[in-house]
């Protein structure tokens, strides 16, 4: 039972909201400033991941560029950020890890975002369990990241057409 006067879809403001930092303690306060004032770059996103081998791996291999093996068989392999991300992101699950340390940074500052995110990342979602290839989902939420992240909040509650159309439908 609610306590008189306070329905189900009413919360009580907190009298002192909890400082953020204390409920993601690994994370720099300059990653949290970046993703508070909406200009979080999003292959940074391992660093957010609660894993400590995952973010000393990040930061080791934050190279980008064109790569020779040193090894007995020579090859150039192109590393940007995108194809980087996959490196740490091999599944929507490791994704999640990160991702939702990203969201409730946000929402912490920014609580009329929460909606959206929530609902876009159930997109996502829904692109995994329609079988759709993890790596072109990954595309996809960089860019649409990219283009959407300070954008209205509304905006995400729903798909952009034309991203779906050039990263998860036909890449």
């Amino acid at each position: 039972m609610w306590p008189q006067g306070l329905h189900s879809c009413q919360v009580r403001p907190c009298a002192h909201p909890p400082d953020i930092l204390s409920q993601v303690p690994w994370v720099d306060a300059s990653l949290v400033q970046s993703i508070s004032a909406g200009n979080f770059d999003i292959f940074n996103l391992p660093k957010l991941h609660r894993d400590n081998s995952v973010r000393r791996k990040h930061t080791a291999r934050s190279v980008e560029g064109i790569l020779l093996s040193t090894g007995n068989t020579p090859h150039l392999e192109v590393v940007n950020g995108a194809t980087r991300l996959h490196t740490y992101f091999k599944e929507i699950g490791s994704f999640y890890s990160a991702w939702l340390v990203y969201v409730t940074i946000r929402i912490h500052f920014c609580p009329e975002r929460a909606p959206g995110l929530l609902t876009w990342t159930g997109h996502l979602q829904q692109f995994t369990n329609s079988n759709y290839p993890w790596a072109f989902i990954l595309d996809y939420t960089v860019k649409y990241f990219e283009q959407y992240q300070d954008a209205p909040p509304e905006r995400w509650m729903s798909r952009d057409p034309e991203l779906v159309t050039t990263y998860i439908l036909l890449p």
